[in-house]
């Protein structure tokens, strides 16, 4: 591989990056979106809205470390992400769970991110 070849390559890695950490950034607004709801919704529901809190600001710490190419952290995140789409599709009372293309784009983000962070890691040892 030439220099070009590098070059885009890292920049490439970069970009998915940015992509990931975006995702994580809007997984973390979304439950912070779902904590609102479930506070001040019809019926409070105080201790998963603390719950949902914990786990927005587990989801932007894990975002930052993503900016940094962490792998484990893009890993984390897809985990987050895949068992709380699971969750929703899985007691939804239709058969595409609510949100959906948004939830797709998150995820499309966070693969990406994962794909990045792998990349950047390889061309770090080499």
């Amino acid at each position: 591989m030439d220099n070009r070849d590098i070059g885009a390559a890292a920049d490439r890695a970069e970009w998915q990056i940015i992509l990931g950490v975006t995702a994580a950034f809007g997984l973390a607004g979304w439950r912070l979106l779902a904590a609102s709801t479930l506070a001040f919704g019809d019926s409070h529901n105080y201790l998963l809205a603390v719950g949902a809190v914990g786990e927005a600001g587990v989801c932007a710490f894990l975002a930052l470390r993503l900016r940094t190419g962490s792998v484990v952290a893009a890993v984390v995140l897809l985990a987050i992400w895949a068992i709380g789409f699971g969750y929703v599709w899985l007691t939804s009372e239709s058969a595409v769970p609510p949100f959906f293309l948004i939830s797709m784009l998150m995820a499309i983000g966070l693969f990406q991110g994962l794909a990045g962070s792998v990349a950047q890691r390889r061309a770090r040892s080499s």
